[in-house]
């Protein structure tokens, strides 16, 4: 059961930094291409 919540913790860390990586990136694409 402790494993289990190392596993949650982990993948919803994993989709915080990926949302937020993809936001940066969609960001910099987009303001790329308006200017």
């Amino acid at each position: 059961m402790k494993l289990y919540n190392v596993i949650k913790a982990y993948l919803v860390e994993a989709m915080i930094l990926g949302g937020a990586f993809a936001l940066g990136v969609w960001l910099t694409l987009s303001g790329y291409l308006l200017h």
